[in-house]
């Protein structure tokens, strides 16, 4: 799909077109939009970000860490495809729930989570983007294998 941004102005009023496969909306503080390139995103520190994305593989929903996001609640919805989301609550248990098109999920303000890819296809991401943490998710990181039960188990750093 070609790019396409443009701006339209009627009056007071500004009306944003851009290609979501190529660009972002990032809201700031005053709840303004804007489209970031997806190449510049890591540069760009918006308050909220919108994004579609192609859920194929791993990699696409950045399977291989944690995050959380302690200024709001990250709300996803899932197009097409599916995804397995697992949160870690602190001092609880890992509990993991299958999205699949259509359907959507709210991950509570402040909670780890990561995601895999069930079902190849596309979600839209909602995301407050200031103060989020992530971890890489294996030895190094705070959670660990509960070699016990045979799955993963969050323990919270000592």
């Amino acid at each position: 799909m070609a790019h396409i941004l443009c701006m339209l102005s009627s009056g007071a009023q500004t009306m944003l077109t851009f290609d979501p496969q190529e660009r972002v909306v990032g809201f700031d503080a005053a709840r303004r939009a804007s489209d970031l390139p997806l190449d510049q995103l890591s540069r760009a520190d918006p308050e909220w970000l919108v994004a579609l994305i192609d859920i194929v593989d791993g990699r696409s929903v950045d399977a291989g860490f944690w995050e959380r996001h302690p200024r709001g609640d990250k709300i996803l919805y899932v197009l097409e495809g599916g995804i397995a989301v697992t949160l870690a609550p602190e001092g609880a248990e890992e509990t993991t729930a299958r999205v699949s098109a259509p359907g959507a999920c709210v991950i509570p303000k402040g909670t780890w989570h990561r995601l895999q890819v069930t079902a190849p296809g596309r979600m839209l991401s909602v995301t407050p983007r200031i103060g989020t943490e992530d971890q890489r998710h294996g030895p190094a990181s705070h959670h660990r294998e509960d070699e016990q039960s045979g799955g993963r188990v969050f323990h919270p750093a000592a």
